[in-house]
């Protein structure tokens, strides 16, 4: 009977544990020094990720239109402003637990230099 119970804990623990250790966490790392503004430039998501932008030269605004069809979030679009000197990573965001399998291009416009970058950066969601 201790056995079961002790595998049937391990079994809940192991679960639980991967599960955890499938959720990952993006940082976009903005710098004006980057032609791109953005490392990295394309980001995979997948449902339960998050995902969180940071300066670490510069001010940049970034933009998402209908960030809501894939982000936890209340507004249709996601607008963050991050700066290095008194706003150097913004919230986390939570991707929902289903999404449409789908390419997403958001813009990243930098304040410090007026600039936008070469390309701008894209995230891919996949449900898996």
């Amino acid at each position: 009977m201790k056995r079961l119970l002790f595998l049937l804990i391990f079994l809940l623990a192991g679960g639980l544990f991967s599960n955890v250790l499938a959720q990952k966490m993006h940082l976009i790392i903005l710098d004006i020094k980057d032609s791109f503004l953005a490392n990295p430039r394309l980001i995979v998501l997948s449902p339960k990720d998050t995902i969180q932008f940071k300066s670490i030269n510069g001010d940049f605004d970034i933009y998402i239109p209908n960030a809501i069809s894939f982000l936890k979030i209340k507004e249709t679009n996601l607008k963050v402003r991050v700066n290095n000197d008194s706003n150097p990573e913004s919230k986390k965001y939570l991707v929902q637990e289903k999404v449409e399998d789908s390419i997403i291009t958001f813009s990243i416009y930098c304040i410090t230099n007026n600039s936008w970058p070469d390309a701008p950066p894209k995230i891919i969601l996949v449900n898996q």
